[in-house]
Protein backbone atom coordinates (compact mmCIF):
# COMPACT_ATOMS: atom_id res chain seq x y z
CA UNK A 1 0.00 0.00 0.00
CA UNK A 2 1.36 3.41 -1.01
CA UNK A 3 2.15 5.79 1.83
CA UNK A 4 -0.24 8.75 1.82
CA UNK A 5 2.60 11.28 1.58
CA UNK A 6 4.23 9.57 -1.40
CA UNK A 7 1.62 11.05 -3.75
CA UNK A 8 2.75 14.66 -3.17
CA UNK A 9 5.52 16.73 -4.74
CA UNK A 10 6.73 20.31 -4.45
CA UNK A 11 7.22 22.05 -7.80
CA UNK A 12 9.68 24.85 -8.55
CA UNK A 13 11.06 26.55 -11.64
CA UNK A 14 14.15 25.11 -13.32
CA UNK A 15 14.84 27.20 -16.43
CA UNK A 16 18.47 28.05 -17.30
CA UNK A 17 17.22 31.02 -19.30
CA UNK A 18 16.24 34.37 -17.93
CA UNK A 19 12.63 35.47 -18.02
CA UNK A 20 12.02 39.13 -17.25
CA UNK A 21 9.17 39.69 -14.84
CA UNK A 22 7.57 43.13 -14.78
CA UNK A 23 5.63 43.46 -11.54
CA UNK A 24 1.87 43.59 -11.88
CA UNK A 25 -0.67 45.38 -9.76
CA UNK A 26 -1.23 44.38 -6.17
CA UNK A 27 -4.71 43.93 -4.84
CA UNK A 28 -5.63 46.34 -2.07
CA UNK A 29 -7.29 45.15 1.09
CA UNK A 30 -8.72 47.28 3.85
CA UNK A 31 -9.40 45.79 7.25
CA UNK A 32 -11.06 48.10 9.75
CA UNK A 33 -10.30 51.00 7.42
CA UNK A 34 -6.56 50.31 7.27
CA UNK A 35 -4.63 49.37 4.13
CA UNK A 36 -2.45 46.27 4.33
CA UNK A 37 0.46 45.30 2.07
CA UNK A 38 0.78 41.49 2.36
CA UNK A 39 -1.46 40.86 -0.62
CA UNK A 40 -1.80 38.45 -3.48
CA UNK A 41 -0.07 39.84 -6.61
CA UNK A 42 -2.13 40.12 -9.76
CA UNK A 43 -0.61 38.76 -12.95
CA UNK A 44 2.71 40.42 -13.83
CA UNK A 45 3.97 40.86 -17.36
CA UNK A 46 6.53 38.41 -18.68
CA UNK A 47 9.14 39.04 -21.38
CA UNK A 48 10.30 35.65 -22.65
CA UNK A 49 13.37 34.74 -24.72
CA UNK A 50 13.03 32.03 -27.35
CA UNK A 51 15.16 29.52 -25.44
CA UNK A 52 13.23 30.25 -22.26
CA UNK A 53 9.81 29.48 -23.70
CA UNK A 54 8.19 26.37 -22.26
CA UNK A 55 4.74 25.10 -21.38
CA UNK A 56 5.31 26.18 -17.79
CA UNK A 57 7.17 29.28 -16.59
CA UNK A 58 7.70 29.76 -12.86
CA UNK A 59 9.07 33.08 -11.63
CA UNK A 60 9.38 34.57 -8.17
CA UNK A 61 9.65 34.64 -5.25
CA UNK A 62 6.93 34.30 -4.32
CA UNK A 63 6.45 31.81 -7.11
CA UNK A 64 4.06 32.75 -9.89
CA UNK A 65 3.14 29.92 -12.25
CA UNK A 66 2.32 30.54 -15.91
CA UNK A 67 1.16 27.83 -18.28
CA UNK A 68 0.71 27.61 -22.03
CA UNK A 69 -2.69 27.09 -23.61
CA UNK A 70 -1.59 23.56 -24.46
CA UNK A 71 -1.00 22.79 -20.79
CA UNK A 72 -4.27 24.47 -19.84
CA UNK A 73 -6.10 22.03 -22.11
CA UNK A 74 -4.19 19.03 -20.74
CA UNK A 75 -5.00 19.96 -17.13
CA UNK A 76 -8.65 20.45 -18.05
CA UNK A 77 -8.80 17.07 -19.78
CA UNK A 78 -7.43 15.32 -16.69
CA UNK A 79 -9.91 17.22 -14.47
CA UNK A 80 -7.13 18.69 -12.35
CA UNK A 81 -8.33 20.63 -9.32
CA UNK A 82 -7.12 23.26 -6.87
CA UNK A 83 -6.43 26.19 -9.16
CA UNK A 84 -7.93 29.14 -11.00
CA UNK A 85 -6.68 30.72 -14.23
CA UNK A 86 -6.07 34.37 -15.05
CA UNK A 87 -5.14 35.68 -18.53
CA UNK A 88 -1.43 36.46 -18.54
CA UNK A 89 0.42 39.31 -20.26
CA UNK A 90 3.30 37.61 -22.06
CA UNK A 91 5.60 39.14 -24.68
CA UNK A 92 7.71 36.81 -26.81
CA UNK A 93 10.89 38.44 -28.12
CA UNK A 94 11.09 36.34 -31.30
CA UNK A 95 8.89 35.65 -34.36
CA UNK A 96 5.98 33.42 -33.38
CA UNK A 97 2.44 32.38 -34.14
CA UNK A 98 -0.27 34.25 -32.26
CA UNK A 99 -1.36 31.15 -30.34
CA UNK A 100 2.17 30.63 -29.02
CA UNK A 101 1.91 33.77 -26.89
CA UNK A 102 -1.25 32.66 -25.11
CA UNK A 103 -0.40 32.02 -21.48
CA UNK A 104 -2.38 31.80 -18.26
CA UNK A 105 -1.41 32.47 -14.68
CA UNK A 106 -2.18 29.38 -12.64
CA UNK A 107 -3.37 30.53 -9.23
CA UNK A 108 -3.25 27.82 -6.58
CA UNK A 109 -6.41 27.62 -4.44
CA UNK A 110 -6.22 24.09 -3.01
CA UNK A 111 -5.63 23.61 0.70
CA UNK A 112 -3.57 20.94 2.44
CA UNK A 113 -4.37 22.01 5.98
CA UNK A 114 -2.09 22.72 8.92
CA UNK A 115 0.88 20.45 9.61
CA UNK A 116 -0.23 18.34 12.61
CA UNK A 117 1.80 17.94 15.82
CA UNK A 118 2.87 14.47 14.67
CA UNK A 119 5.01 16.15 11.98
CA UNK A 120 7.20 17.71 14.65
CA UNK A 121 6.55 21.24 13.37
CA UNK A 122 6.48 23.64 16.31
CA UNK A 123 5.98 27.38 16.61
CA UNK A 124 9.23 28.81 17.98
CA UNK A 125 8.68 32.55 17.68
CA UNK A 126 5.51 34.58 18.17
CA UNK A 127 6.00 38.30 18.64
CA UNK A 128 3.52 41.09 17.81
CA UNK A 129 4.08 42.59 14.37
CA UNK A 130 6.43 39.85 13.18
CA UNK A 131 6.02 36.76 11.08
CA UNK A 132 5.62 33.59 13.08
CA UNK A 133 8.58 31.21 12.96
CA UNK A 134 8.31 27.44 12.94
CA UNK A 135 10.77 24.61 13.37
CA UNK A 136 11.68 22.21 10.59
CA UNK A 137 9.55 19.02 10.58
CA UNK A 138 11.05 15.96 12.25
CA UNK A 139 8.58 13.53 10.67
CA UNK A 140 7.90 14.54 7.08
CA UNK A 141 5.62 11.53 6.55
CA UNK A 142 3.08 13.35 8.71
CA UNK A 143 3.23 16.83 7.14
CA UNK A 144 -0.19 16.52 5.49
CA UNK A 145 -3.19 15.46 7.56
CA UNK A 146 -5.63 13.45 5.36
CA UNK A 147 -8.51 14.85 7.39
CA UNK A 148 -7.58 18.45 6.52
CA UNK A 149 -6.41 17.99 2.92
CA UNK A 150 -9.17 18.99 0.48
CA UNK A 151 -8.10 16.54 -2.25
CA UNK A 152 -6.80 19.15 -4.71
CA UNK A 153 -4.14 18.45 -7.32
CA UNK A 154 -2.53 21.84 -6.59
CA UNK A 155 -2.41 23.09 -3.01
CA UNK A 156 -0.56 24.96 -0.28
CA UNK A 157 -0.35 24.18 3.43
CA UNK A 158 0.58 25.87 6.70
CA UNK A 159 3.16 26.82 7.91
CA UNK A 160 4.82 26.56 4.46
CA UNK A 161 2.36 28.44 2.21
CA UNK A 162 5.10 29.62 -0.17
CA UNK A 163 5.58 26.07 -1.43
CA UNK A 164 3.35 24.80 -4.22
CA UNK A 165 2.49 21.13 -3.77
CA UNK A 166 1.07 18.95 -6.54
CA UNK A 167 -0.40 15.49 -6.69
CA UNK A 168 1.22 12.51 -8.34
CA UNK A 169 -1.37 12.89 -11.14
CA UNK A 170 0.08 16.29 -12.07
CA UNK A 171 3.68 15.09 -11.95
CA UNK A 172 2.79 12.09 -14.14
CA UNK A 173 1.17 14.41 -16.69
CA UNK A 174 4.22 16.66 -16.76
CA UNK A 175 6.53 13.64 -17.14
CA UNK A 176 4.43 12.05 -19.89
CA UNK A 177 4.20 15.31 -21.84
CA UNK A 178 7.86 16.15 -21.20
CA UNK A 179 7.02 19.52 -19.72
CA UNK A 180 10.36 21.28 -19.20
CA UNK A 181 11.68 24.09 -17.00
CA UNK A 182 10.33 22.78 -13.73
CA UNK A 183 11.49 20.27 -11.16
CA UNK A 184 9.80 18.17 -8.50
CA UNK A 185 10.85 17.11 -5.01
CA UNK A 186 9.04 14.38 -3.06
CA UNK A 187 7.29 15.98 -0.11
CA UNK A 188 7.91 12.83 1.93
CA UNK A 189 11.68 12.84 1.40
CA UNK A 190 12.73 16.30 2.55
CA UNK A 191 16.08 16.29 4.33
CA UNK A 192 18.94 18.66 5.05
CA UNK A 193 20.15 18.61 1.43
CA UNK A 194 16.73 18.68 -0.27
CA UNK A 195 14.40 21.05 1.51
CA UNK A 196 11.32 22.93 0.42
CA UNK A 197 12.11 26.35 -1.00
CA UNK A 198 10.97 28.17 2.14
CA UNK A 199 12.78 25.91 4.60
CA UNK A 200 16.33 27.18 4.41
CA UNK A 201 17.42 27.19 8.04
CA UNK A 202 16.47 25.45 11.27
CA UNK A 203 13.35 27.60 11.34
CA UNK A 204 11.14 29.17 8.68
CA UNK A 205 8.93 32.24 8.65
CA UNK A 206 5.29 31.78 7.73
CA UNK A 207 4.09 34.86 5.87
CA UNK A 208 0.38 35.73 5.59
CA UNK A 209 -1.75 33.62 3.25
CA UNK A 210 -2.84 36.65 1.20
CA UNK A 211 0.67 36.81 -0.24
CA UNK A 212 0.01 33.49 -1.98
CA UNK A 213 -3.76 33.03 -2.25
CA UNK A 214 -6.40 35.34 -3.72
CA UNK A 215 -7.82 37.45 -0.89
CA UNK A 216 -11.17 35.70 -0.63
CA UNK A 217 -9.49 32.29 -0.49
CA UNK A 218 -6.92 33.49 2.05
CA UNK A 219 -9.69 34.74 4.31
CA UNK A 220 -11.82 31.63 3.80
CA UNK A 221 -8.97 29.35 4.81
CA UNK A 222 -7.23 31.45 7.40
CA UNK A 223 -9.84 33.26 9.43
CA UNK A 224 -11.52 30.29 11.10
CA UNK A 225 -8.19 28.53 11.66
CA UNK A 226 -6.59 31.54 13.30
CA UNK A 227 -3.86 31.63 10.64
CA UNK A 228 -2.26 34.92 9.58
CA UNK A 229 -4.16 35.60 6.39
CA UNK A 230 -3.95 39.32 5.61
CA UNK A 231 -1.13 40.48 7.89
CA UNK A 232 0.55 39.29 11.07
CA UNK A 233 -3.01 39.24 12.31
CA UNK A 234 -2.64 37.38 15.55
Amino acid sequence: MTNFMEQFWTITGNSPYKTVEVAGEFARLKVNGVDHQQLFAKSPRLIVQKKGKGDVIIVGPPDHVFISDKLRVLLKEMNATGYDLLPADVKLTFPHKAEESVYWQLVVTGWGGVAPPESGVKEVLAEPGRAREFSFPTNTSKLIDPGQYDGSDFFRFWPYPADIVVSDRVKTLFDDERIKYCKFFPLSEIDESNRMSTVLKETTQALPLALYFPLDRAEQVGRHLGIDWYEFSW
